[in-house]
This record gives C-alpha cells, structure tokens and sequence, in this order.
C-alpha cells in the first residue's frame, strides 16, 4: 500500500495554490527533478537494459492505474493506494528504471481529473511512489539474486519492501506535515488502519505479493502478473473490511470514554449540588431554629426562675421565630423544586465554584460576574454545567497561570466567557483529550438554542465563548 498526500478538499477546507507553503512546493519539485535525473543515471549505468515491449509496457501501466483509482483512506491522514505488489514485480522482474517510469506515468488520482489538487501536489504524489518503487528494486537486485532462489529472492524482497515503506512514509508524513503544519509524528500516526503491530504485519504480507507476482510473471509470463488482480482485489476488500471494523471499535471506545467521562460529570455535579445544599441550610434555615433555641432557652430560663409575667414577651418572640424557621425551610424547599441550580441561584452558585478551583489549584481565576443575571432554571443549569466544563478542562490540560471567567446579560441574551493564557491545543486533532469535551459542551449549547465558540491554537491559549437565550422557546 503506498501512501499519497491527502488534498484539503478531503478533510472540507477549500484548496488555493497559494494555500501551500513554499517548502511544500521546492519539496514536489525537486523530488520530481531527482527522479528524472535517477532515472536517467539508471537507464545510463544499468547492466540490465530496458527491454520491455510496447504491448507489455502498456499493460502494466494499465494494471497500475486502475490500483490507483480505488485509494483507501487511512483515518483522517494520506491517502493508501494498492499498487505496491504491482510495482515491487515490476521493479524485481525489469529493473529500477522501469518500475519508476511506470509509477511516474500510471500513478492516476481521480483528484487531479476533478481538479481537486495542485500541480505540485500532483508531481509530488506520482514523484514519490515512482522514488519507492525505485529505491524497493535497487535494494532487491543489490542482493545479487535471481527470481526463484529461495530463500535468497524472499529476503530480498522484504529488504525491498522496507526501503520502499521508508522513502514512501517518509516523504508522504513530511509533505503532509508541511501542509497542515503539524508535527511528523501525529501525521505519521494516521498513516495506517488498526494498531502499530497489525498494520505492520498486514503490510509486510501484503507487500510480499509482489515476490510472489514476479515469481509467477517468470513462469507463466504476463499472464500470472494479470492473475494476481484477484488476490489484490480480494486484499483491499479485506482492507475495507478491516478500515470499517477499526473505526467501530474506535467510536466504540469514544463512547465508552464518554460514559464514564459523564458519570464522572454526574458524580461531580451532585457533590456540588450537595454542597449548594448544604449552603443553604446552613446560611438560612440553621440560623432560624438556632434563634428558636435561643427563645426556648429563655423561656426555660423564666419558668425556672419564676419570672411568669417575662413569658408575655418571650412566648410570642419564640412564636415569631418558629414561624420564620419554617418560611425559611419552605422557600428552601420550594426553590430547590424551582431551579435545577438549586437555591443559591446561577451567580452564587459560580462563585463557589470559582472560589473551591480556586483553592483546589492555586491558579488566579478572575472572575467578573454580572449578580443581575436571570435566566430559566434550564439555561442556568446549562450556563453553570459548560462554565464548569471549560473551568475543568483548563485546569486540567491547559497549563495556565490566569482565567478569566464573564458572565453578561443583553436584554434576552446571556453571555458566558472562559478565557485562559495557556499552551493551547489544535481543533483538528480528534485524538486529543480536550475533544470529548468541546462536543460536549456543543451540543449542550445547540439544545438550548444557543452558539458556543471556541478560538484556540497551540501555544496561545484558549477562549470558549457561550451565547444563549435567557428564556427558553420550548
């Protein structure tokens, strides 16, 4: 399977020539030189001529190209091409030079009939593979053996195949890491299907059918070069198989992460709702039966002391006390009913937050909290669950010595900001562990009606911006 670069088009981002950085394009362009010039010392110092017949020329190149119609892509990196046992027979049957003329002119990509890629990447793309399949043939007849010495001709073509993985993966990671100005090694990571050791070992297989056509092209001619279209068709249906069995067990996992990401969220929001009350109780309703104790003890007090005349003053304080005990528990009560924040209301609520991540962290959160804020009991619910997520993800991953946290109100919008100076982190990495929780908290905005957005880069911190309707339509 031989790697391509994959266009912006692909990943939905719209491609402009002058989108690619510069070093892309000297890269394309001077890989394409190289391989002209290879090819030409090849032709010039070979001891094996290129005698290939026009009709057999043609058939491979025609074998080649429609490998190269059905790519498969691996992950959401470049692009894999099943014409690798094709061009490691043609390279060990007629030599370097005609296995890079052939990857050179057959290497088709319906990407650039629909005008989908640049010319450079274009060049860059066929210059590549016919590099690969050159460099897979020089190491294979360096060994200085024939076709049908075994095991001589076998390790001989896996040497190949590793030169041909390493010019190939090499060339294809840094031509596609400097075109999303990602790190080599995240690039390098999408470049396959399943995990490290499978796909290692599925394409050493797969990559030694080309011994194994050149063997049959020496015994029975063209014709068992065409037989073999079978087991590649055959391997790129397992391929498909394969691709589609690796990102089930993927989302699988993403949603196992994910449940035991909001049992964790679960848990937290009831400690909090926990506490919020038992703030309650304690500012409100514990200070009310604390002034009915007092009041009992002073009328314990006069009818212990005979004082019965005080009781005219003190029965209906105590009365008075008892009466506010029980308002206080009955409006704990019943906005406890009312708001799914619970009694200390949205802002409060914020301000024991930010005061307990503020202690539990020791980073100087901000905070600037507009104490007029009103909203329905579900839009301040889901105003306090993504102020909280945010929070939680920057002190988790963020690094940051500073947060700033607002909360505004326009008329019939709320506006919620969590801003950090952190490292930052890259949206399109869905490996990353921030990516679980900007869905989330998407799709909390969305239900309510509202726009969340997110402005980050790597190294210049974060901002998560929260608009919503203060009053729900539903």
């Amino acid at each position: 399977m031989s790697a391509t670069v994959t266009t912006q088009q692909e990943r939905g981002d719209s491609w402009s020539p002058t989108s690619e950085p510069v070093g892309f394009r000297v890269l394309a362009w001077s890989l394409f030189a190289g391989v002209l010039l290879l090819l030409c010392a090849e032709l010039v110092a070979s001891r094996r001529p290129l005698y290939v017949s026009g009709a057999e020329s043609l058939l491979w190149i025609l074998l080649v190209a429609a490998t190269s119609l059905v790519p498969l892509k691996s992950g959401g990196g470049p692009s894999l091409v099943m014409d690798l046992p094709i061009l490691l027979g043609a390279g060990f049957v007629h030599g370097p030079a005609f296995a890079g003329l052939v990857g050179l002119v057959a290497c088709i990509d319906l990407r650039e009939i629909r005008r989908e890629v640049s010319i450079s990447r274009a060049i860059l793309n066929r210059s590549q593979i016919a590099l690969s399949a050159m460099a897979a043939a020089i190491v294979f007849h360096a060994f200085n053996v024939q076709l049908g010495d075994w095991p001589g001709a076998a390790f001989a073509g896996l040497a190949a195949l590793g030169a041909d993985c390493l010019v190939n993966y090499t060339i294809v990671a840094l031509a596609s890491s400097l075109l999303s100005r990602r790190p080599m090694p995240a690039v390098l990571r999408e470049m396959r299907l399943g995990s490290p050791f499978t796909f290692v070992a599925v394409y050493v297989c797969f990559g030694f059918l080309g011994v194994l056509l050149a063997e049959s092209y020496v015994r029975l001619g063209f014709l068992g070069v065409v037989g073999f279209v079978a087991p590649i068709v055959l391997a790129r249906q397992a391929f498909v198989h394969w691709k589609g069995l690796d990102e089930a067990r993927v989302s699988i996992q993403a949603k196992n992460d994910a449940l035991r990401s909001v049992d964790e969220r679960i848990a937290d929001e009831r400690s909090d709702e926990r506490a919020r009350i038992a703030a309650s109780l304690h500012d409100d309703v514990l200070q009310c039966l604390y002034n009915v104790t007092i009041r009992t003890q002073v009328i314990r007090e006069d009818l212990r002391s005979g004082r019965l005349l005080d009781l005219d003053d003190d029965v209906p304080a105590l009365l008075v006390a008892s009466e506010q005990a029980v308002d206080e528990l009955r409006d704990t009560i019943k906005d406890l009913r009312q708001s799914t924040i619970g009694h200390a209301g949205l802002v409060d609520t914020l301000v024991l937050l930010i005061s307990h991540l503020r202690e539990q962290s020791g980073i100087n959160l901000i905070s600037d909290l507009d104490p007029t804020v009103k909203a329905d009991p579900s839009t301040e619910l889901l105003l306090y669950q993504i102020a909280r997520e945010a929070l939680t993800n920057t002190l988790k991953h963020s690094g940051a010595r500073a947060v700033w946290i607002g909360l505004r109100q326009d008329g019939g919008t709320i506006a919620l900001s969590v801003e950090d100076d952190g490292s930052g982190f890259d949206l399109r990495d869905e490996t990353d562990d921030h990516h679980f929780g900007v869905e989330l908290m998407r799709e909390r905005a969305t239900v309510a009606g509202g726009f969340l957005d997110l402005r980050t880069s790597p190294g210049n911190g974060t901002l998560v911006s929260l608009r919503v309707p203060a009053h729900s339509s539903r």
